[in-house]
Order: C-alpha cells, then sequence, then structure tokens
C-alpha cells in the first residue's frame, strides 16, 4: 500500500508518520513546500510514491494544494481538519464552508474517496460509551448539552453525530466580544435538532481554562445519562434500570497527551483497515512493529468488490476494544457489585512519540 503525505510538519512528524511507517505494508511518500524537510523526513523514516495522499498542511494553506491534487486525479484523499480555514481554524467563515463544499462535490464527481480524522472517537471514553450503549440497549438519544473550547470545537460536533445522529436544524447565538488568550474569538450558543429528533445546545467559547477540561458532553439516552469529560477524565453513567451511578476511569499511567497521542494511532489505523478491506487479498490488520512484544491478529479476507466505510473499524480485530478500568459507585438499595474490574484498554502495536507538555 503507498500513502502521500502532503505536508511534514509537526503534527505529521509527531502524530502521523511514526505509526505509518511502522506498518509492514505501507509504503511512504511526501510533498513539502520546503524540499528539505519532506527530504528529511525521508530519511530518517524512509518512502517514496502513492495509494492515498493524506494531506497534513496548515488549514490555511489546504485550499490551494486539495485544488491542486484534484487536478492530478488521485483515487483517496485523507485531509485535516478542518478542510478550509483561510484565517484559521479558530475563524472559519462562510465562504469557507462553501469552498470545502465545492472541492468535495468536485471530489465525489471525479470518484475520488475522500476522509477526514476525528480522533476524539477512539479516546477510551468514547470506546467505552460505545460499548455500554450496545451491551444495555439505552435507545435513542433525547438531549445533549456540551461546553466546549474551540480547539475542540469540531470534535464535539462530530461525537453529537456518533452518538446521536447527524443534525438537520441549526440556530446560532454569537458574542459580540473577541475573547480569550489562545484561539481568540468571540463565543457561540448553538441549538439544534437531529435527525433522531434529539434536542441540544454546545456552548463554544476561548475562554476555559487549558488547566481544566475544554470539553464536557452529556448525552441523555432513554435508559441512561452518559457524561464525557476532556482527553483524559471521567465519564459518569447514570444507568436508569439499576438506579446506579457509575464512574469509569482511565488508569492514572498516561497523560492527557498520551490519551491525544494514542487517538491518532487508532483512528489511522482504522482508516488503513478500510483500505485493506477494499482490497482483494488478505492483509494483517496491524503488523506489530520491531519495538512490540506482541503482534495482534490477522484480519479476514475481504469479499470481493467491499467499499470504503465510515464505520468505526478496530485496529485490533471487529469487536470493540475490552474496557478501561471502572470504578463504580452505587445507589442506596443495590446490591454490591462483585465483579472483577475490566482489563485496561490495549493499544495497537506501534511506537509513540514522547507526550508533549501540556
Amino acid at each position: 500500500m503507498k500513502i502521500a503525505l502532503a505536508g511534514t510538519g509537526n503534527v505529521a512528524k509527531r502524530n502521523y508518520i511514526p505509526c505509518l511507517a511502522a506498518q509492514e505494508d505501507v509504503e511512504l511518500g511526501y510533498y513539502n513546500r520546503t524540499s528539505a524537510k519532506a527530504e528529511a523526513v525521508a530519511a530518517e523514516f524512509g518512502g517514496e510514491v502513492f495509494d492515498s495522499i493524506f494531506v497534513l498542511t496548515r488549514e490555511t494553506d489546504r485550499r490551494d494544494l486539495l485544488s491542486a491534487l484534484l487536478d492530478l486525479n488521485p483515487r483517496r484523499l485523507f485531509c485535516e481538519k478542518p478542510l478550509v480555514a483561510q484565517n484559521g481554524q479558530e475563524d472559519v467563515r462562510e465562504d469557507d464552508f462553501a469552498t470545502a463544499r465545492d472541492l468535495l462535490q468536485r471530489a465525489k464527481a471525479q470518484g475520488c474517496e475522500t476522509a477526514m480524522i476525528f480522533n476524539y472517537r477512539f479516546f477510551d471514553q468514547p470506546l467505552k460509551a460505545k460499548e455500554l450503549i450496545a451491551a444495555r440497549d439505552y435507545g435513542q438519544v433525547n438531549n445533549i448539552s456540551g461546553l466546549v473550547h474551540y480547539a475542540c470545537w469540531s470534535h464535539a460536533i462530530d461525537l453529537v453525530h456518533h452518538f446521536a445522529g447527524p443534525i438537520v436544524e441549526l440556530t446560532a447565538l454569537q458574542g459580540a466580544q473577541v475573547r480569550g488568550e489562545k484561539m481568540a474569538a468571540r463565543d457561540v450558543t448553538a441549538a439544534f435538532r437531529t435527525a433522531g429528533d434529539a434536542t441540544g445546545t454546545l456552548i463554544g467559547t476561548s475562554m476555559l481554562d487549558w488547566t481544566f477540561p475544554l470539553l464536557e458532553l452529556t448525552f441523555n439516552f432513554q435508559g441512561a445519562r452518559i457524561h464525557l469529560r476532556d482527553l483524559d477524565g471521567d465519564m459518569e453513567v447514570l444507568d436508569h434500570r439499576s438506579a446506579r451511578h457509575e464512574t469509569y476511569a482511565i488508569a492514572r499511567d498516561r497523560s492527557r497527551w498520551q490519551q491525544y497521542d494514542d487517538s491518532f494511532t487508532k483512528s489511522i489505523l482504522a482508516y488503513l483497515e478500510t483500505l485493506r478491506q477494499n482490497a482483494h487479498h488478505q492483509y494483517r490488520v496491524s503488523p506489530a512493529c520491531k519495538s512490540c512484544k506482541s503482534k495482534p491478529p490477522s484480519s479476514a479476507p475481504s469479499p470481493p468488490g467491499a467499499r470504503s466505510t465510515s464505520t468505526p473499524i478496530y485496529p485490533w480485530g471487529s469487536k470493540p476494544p475490552p474496557p478501561p478500568l471502572a470504578t463504580v459507585r452505587q445507589s442506596p438499595g443495590t446490591p454490591p457489585d462483585r465483579s472483577p474490574p475490566p482489563s485496561p484498554l490495549p493499544l495497537p502495536g506501534c511506537p509513540r512519540p514522547a507526550p508533549a507538555p501540556p
């Protein structure tokens, strides 16, 4: 499998290239406006020319590059987000939306498959929440509420889609003042309705201290309420049927930034697996790196003509991963739960860079 990366800056070198370079069936090629940077990355990680192009440039440069790449009629494009933001990701405008829509329509007309990373789906807690929802049949989402820093804004919207389905109706109110030191912007409060008739609100702001959670989302299901908090925060589940208040806590041996880096690894491997399933012969799901102690199981052969899908495919097989460690606080009157805690979440076989400072 040949993959090209357009952009070899810090995000590419930290969160993408080490994982991709560790895959035995992946060959890499690079593009950068500064050719010396691309040459340095190739010298460090190896690689050359392309089945899927990973577009990892800054959002301010992506419009022109995507247009030029589409001129070459590529088979697949994988993009960082936001797709287009000529004034930076904290200032996405209506013109950016129109440009991005035109680019995607052009790609579709050319038969170019497109994908975008939303790695928050692959944090331990959203994975655990999905597992609980399926196992306990919590039913539909009735309501959603969220308080979100703009650094996580697109991810919060994606998590709404992930758990409650697409938003079909939206209204919003914008503040009059620009606020915040990092990603300074006006506050926004959005009210929306999903295709499943869930209603909700999201508050976007730069006025959340980075020391504390930058994202808090509450999903009110028919049978439970689930509260997600940041990259590594505790997840609360209020189960209506069992009358239990459960708290799921990730083991404290990994930092917030390790959680962040690990989510990129899991997201990238899920995307690569969709490409492997699109092939007419069998690939291993995630060949282990030399630095790993064991190899993950192989995937089953894909049926002829299989297509890429947006359904999450886990790097370790077809089933969701084991959940993170759980601490359960029970409501009065419920019998004690003496079952052993589940195993910590395993990570795919790829090296991880050192965590970034907070």
